[in-house]
């Protein structure tokens, strides 16, 4: 290949994608299953690659030329090969600090805590450093007590105001969590470099927390950009940036509605698949298609609500894994935190709304959970705070169906 990307297991990565917006320019992923088949890789007549995990400590010290950042950062993520000789590059640097900046992450005199001690850590801690970071420490699963510490030291987890994961823990393969937010008493902001899926678990509980929180997706793209220019000798604007991730964003992100009963979230998603032209899907009718035709209240009293639960859970579950869906949920999906951090990944979601005063009693009919108007305020008033909390959009449905539709688009 001329451009690519190599690393152990790259199936995840959006680069291909960035790669062709930017120049147009066939841009492949291969993933090398060991060290060696990387050396083979770098003897081929390639023109410009991208390297990641774990092989950036081994493009390091097999090219021949280093520019100045590389050097000095320990890291090569973008190789270039002229003449038979490898130049290295690690446009990493700039990718994270445009992702500081572009979040309006200050880092100035912050006590910064970075997760890993791997080729990534690296690369933080030199843009930290440049930034001007008060103190920079590491957390690491093997600590050497001296320049890294365990996950378990609390005071210097107390003590960060920034904190910034490098490693893998987070990726679609291992989405978990290295912290416990709780103890995070000074922390102003935390950024995790993985971008796939865009909220990871850490972010997703530091902003649970009421944290600041931010994923590697602009890292991403400006990094990328950074290696495109070296690969094609041409300058990109940031407006291109901008570009790359709407498009991003369309491509790999779900859109979700949830809301109270009777606020109309499925007409409103069928009607507005027309133009998104995705999969759709209500959850409630996949429930009653997979339990053959049997209504809502027929499952609750033939079966139970757990198990109605139980099976919500798991169609969501099968649609996290999931791109390109239009998921309307059922009203009291959100009261499973399981059911939202799934769908929070990968998904915009908005909160559709209605004035009750639009929904009359005759409409209120085949819910087991909402017989009358009365149960239907109670419901919206005890489940208001949670759906705030899960929506990154809110859409009032009470007037015309065009009206909503409009409000969705402009959010998008």
């Amino acid at each position: 290949m001329e451009y690519g990307l190599i690393g152990k297991n790259i199936t995840y990565s959006y680069s291909d994608k960035i790669h062709m917006m930017l120049s147009g320019n066939s841009y492949e992923l291969l993933s090398l299953s060991d060290e060696q088949k990387v050396l083979d890789f770098l003897k081929t007549d390639f023109k410009g690659i991208n390297i990641t995990i774990p092989y950036k400590n081994l493009a390091y010290k097999s090219v021949d030329s280093l520019s100045e950042i590389a050097r000095k950062t320990e890291v090569v993520n973008t190789v270039i090969k002229k003449d038979g000789k490898l130049y290295g590059y690690n446009t990493d640097v700039y990718g994270f600090s445009y992702l500081l900046d572009k979040n309006s992450i200050e880092i100035k005199d912050k006590n910064c805590l970075i997760l890993g001690t791997g080729a990534t850590s690296r690369t933080v801690k030199f843009v930290l450093e440049n930034k001007g970071a008060k103190s920079i420490k590491f957390l690491s699963r093997k600590p050497d007590n001296k320049t890294s510490f365990s996950y378990g030291q609390k005071d210097i987890i107390e003590q960060a105001e920034i904190i910034v994961n490098t490693t893998p823990v987070g990726t679609s393969e291992n989405n978990d969590s290295l912290l416990d937010f709780s103890d995070c008493k000074s922390l102003e902001c935390f950024v995790d470099v993985v971008y796939n899926p865009h909220k990871t678990k850490m972010v997703i509980e530091a902003r649970d927390h009421g944290i600041k929180s931010v994923g590697g997706l602009d890292m991403l793209i400006a990094q990328a950009a950074k290696s495109n220019e070296l690969f094609v000798n041409r300058k990109h604007s940031e407006d291109k940036y901008h570009e790359i991730r709407v498009f991003l964003e369309k491509s790999t992100l779900q859109i979700v509605f949830i809301g109270h009963p009777f606020a109309g979230k499925t007409a409103l998603s069928r009607e507005f698949n027309k133009y998104f032209k995705g999969n759709f899907i209500d959850v409630d009718e996949e429930i009653i298609r997979r339990e053959n035709g049997k209504t809502i209240p027929e499952i609750f009293e033939e079966k139970g609500e757990a198990y109605f639960r139980s099976l919500e859970t798991q169609i969501i579950k099968e649609l996290s894994c999931k791109v390109g869906y239009l998921i309307s949920l059922g009203g009291g999906a959100v009261l499973s935190k399981e059911n939202m951090d799934l769908l929070r990944q990968n998904s915009i979601i908005f909160n559709v709304k209605r004035d009750i005063e639009k929904i009359s009693e005759n409409d209120i009919k085949n819910r087991p959970l909402c017989k009358d108007k009365n149960e239907l305020e109670n419901i919206i008033k005890n489940r208001k705070e949670i759906y705030e909390k899960y929506a990154d959009f809110e859409v009032d449905n009470s007037g015309l169906l065009e009206d909503s539709m409009k409000r969705i688009w402009r959010c998008l």
